[in-house]
């Protein structure tokens, strides 16, 4: 609640005493996750980096909090462009991730970061996989449109994508998105 009410510093105090007071608990990864997260947030890089390697070093965590560990260790990445290594961190996430909107966002994230390296043909594949999950709308016409961005001359899903796009432009929901189709 402190975190989405913009009072990170009192949310890094209470992360801070539920990490050493669950110490030899499982719960104790999802503070040093939270506090990962707040100090980017803050655009406190380093001391972000410190929690993600001292979970990196310790034990590793537990199955339930991997994903959420590797999509944060990810999006810290993202914010110091090392895209590699962020690609790496979300495809660890999706293999632990079980929740189907994860999977939606991962899979997108990771499209948007090869369309960022210019590898449209992986760009093309991630984005496929965010459409076969059916997400919400907007997300939807996104990563089709992304999807036709990224096409590749070359490859064989040329008439895949003109299909795609005749379709959403006789779909009604898309009428005042014609522009951009």
């Amino acid at each position: 609640a402190r975190v989405n009410k913009h009072e990170r510093y009192l949310a890094i105090e209470i992360f801070e005493y539920l990490a050493k007071a669950y110490n030899k608990k499982p719960e104790k990864y999802l503070a040093l996750i939270w506090l990962a997260r707040t100090h980017m947030e803050l655009n406190e890089m380093n001391k972000a980096e410190v929690y993600l390697k001292l979970m990196d070093e310790g034990k590793a965590p537990p199955d339930k909090f991997k994903s959420e560990y590797n999509a944060v260790y990810a999006d810290f990445f993202i914010r110091k462009k090392q895209y590699d290594d962020a690609i790496a961190k979300l495809e660890e996430a999706l293999k632990t991730t079980k929740k189907r909107k994860d999977k939606q966002r991962f899979n997108y994230v990771l499209a948007q970061l090869w369309l960022k390296k210019k590898e449209f043909s992986k760009a093309s594949e991630f984005f496929t996989k965010v459409i076969d999950l059916k997400p919400r709308y907007d997300m939807m016409f996104n990563a089709q449109i992304s999807r036709a961005l990224s096409f590749d001359v070359e490859g064989k899903d040329n008439d895949d994508v003109k299909k795609m796009l005749t379709k959403m432009m006789k779909d009604a929901k898309n009428k005042e998105f014609l522009d951009q189709i």
